[in-house]
């Protein structure tokens, strides 16, 4: 992935990444396509640190952090980091992966 990628991040998810330490590590899960997945892949967000994540690129964005796996296939229009809600659950969700 090119660092000239646009990234956006809404105010809440924003918000919920500087309250978790302002780091967010973005990496893909490959699903296994002899299991029920399918194959599927998803991006993985999360304030935790991954295993193997010292070759993450890093982009500083504001005054988060971002920790990008290498060559994620983003589609040109970037990635969009969103928070959704389900009563006192929250989850960070992003969309932007090149599927095809």
């Amino acid at each position: 992935m090119a660092s000239d990628v646009p990234i956006t991040i809404s105010e809440k998810a924003y918000d919920y990444i500087n309250e978790r330490g302002g780091t967010l590590f973005v990496s893909l899960f490959h699903g296994n396509a002899s299991c029920c997945t399918g194959g599927i892949t998803e991006l993985v967000l999360s304030t935790k640190r991954p295993s193997g994540s010292d070759k993450f690129q890093k982009i500083q964005h504001k005054e988060i952090e971002l920790l990008l796996e290498p060559n994620l296939p983003l589609k040109e229009k970037g990635l969009q980091i969103h928070l959704s809600s389900f009563g006192w659950i929250k989850r960070l969700q992003a969309s932007g992966l090149q599927r095809f």
